[in-house]
């Protein structure tokens, strides 16, 4: 006589099999490049160059951030600091953002940036950072460690006012921005993305 519980456990195991799925992606790290060993090159996906700008703070920022024993190494030549982020990628509408990360040293701050396109950019998939504006700014952790410290920072972070609503309307592509105003280390940045009602506008 059959019985069903072998059909059960199939059930189970398909609906378990399901769930691991389902946390894995959600889990699943947004930079290609958080722990800075990637094949191409440590500082992969990551922008340190700001010679674009123009700000006599940061014309000479990429020879301050290098990457020794596979942390990020951020030495300031003066009060400005030092700082890097991750290459811009596009918000999605409907989900928020969650960055951990392990940080040394500081003072730092670290924060999500919001960005639009430049007046008479033509959009495409792959912008520069030169072809953005910076128009939003989320909650950041603004703090120091004498040791290593694992730190995490959400877009948005807080209740969205109607204001910031419309603020992030406008915004195209975030990236993760740090900035150590003494010498500091990054090490084993992790970005994840998860449904928030709050972030649908």
């Amino acid at each position: 006589m059959n019985t069903p519980i072998p059909c059960i456990f199939r059930h189970l195991g398909t609906l378990a099999w399901l769930f691991l799925a389902s946390v894995s992606c959600q889990a699943e790290n947004l930079l290609a490049n958080g722990g800075f060993d990637h094949k191409d090159g440590p500082l992969t996906g990551w922008i340190t160059d700001y010679a674009f700008s123009e700000n006599t703070n940061y014309v000479g920022n990429k020879d301050r951030v290098s990457v020794v024993d596979g942390k990020a190494v951020l030495k300031p030549a003066s009060d400005g600091g030092a700082k890097m982020e991750c290459r811009p990628m596009a918000i999605e509408p409907g989900f928020k953002y969650t960055a951990k990360l392990d940080v040394k040293g500081g003072p730092f701050r670290i924060y999500f940036a919001g960005y639009k396109w430049k007046p008479g950019i033509r959009p495409h998939a792959n912008p520069e950072l030169g072809e953005l504006r910076m128009i939003y700014k989320s909650k950041a952790i603004a703090d120091s460690a004498a040791g290593v410290k694992s730190q995490t920072v959400e877009l948005p972070g807080v209740k969205l006012t109607p204001q910031a609503k419309t603020a992030l309307k406008e915004v195209r592509f975030i990236s993760l921005f740090i900035i150590m105003i003494h010498e500091g280390t990054v090490d084993n940045v992790m970005l994840t993305k998860a449904p928030d009602p709050e972030m649908k506008f």
